[in-house]
């Protein structure tokens, strides 16, 4: 992000009341970045900020707080519960927000992680042939390991 950029982020960030170009550019500047894909990051950005309504500002604040304990620890155990007996995380190994997090959760749950390479925070998006490619892979395993069973 620019520091032109930045600085209209906070300048948005910091009103009250935002008009819809302004949610919209609010949101295009705050998800850009998301992306792996320089050259599709604020196109796929800006759509997502004219389509994926209402953003939930309280929580996200919450779960961005500096020195939080995971939000997921105290429910770790119901979590796992709930899993199906096949379970994996996918994450783009270039996803903004640190695949260390994804890798710690997927350890507490005894479930693998897969990463695609080349992907931001919507692997699907970016690289939809690996990400399509991995999950009729596990798909097809999980089948596979319930006909056995």
């Amino acid at each position: 992000m620019t520091p032109v950029q930045q600085a209209r982020l906070r300048e948005l960030e910091g009103l009250s009341w935002r008009t819809e170009a302004q949610e919209v550019e609010l949101l295009t500047l705050s998800w850009f970045t998301d992306h792996a894909d320089p050259g599709r990051a604020w196109e796929w950005a800006a759509r997502d900020a004219r389509r994926r309504r209402p953003v939930n500002w309280t929580m996200n604040r919450e779960l961005g707080a500096e020195g939080r304990a995971d939000p997921l620890d105290r429910r770790l155990g119901e979590l796992r519960a709930s899993l199906p007996a096949q379970a994996e995380i996918l994450g783009g190994a270039d996803d903004p927000r640190p695949l260390s997090a994804l890798a710690s959760l997927a350890s507490r749950l005894g479930v693998p992680l897969t990463r695609i390479d080349g992907a931001g925070h919507e692997p699907w998006l970016e690289r939809l042939a690996e990400t399509r490619s991995h999950l009729r892979r596990f798909v097809s395993g999980a089948i596979e390991r319930h006909r056995c069973a």
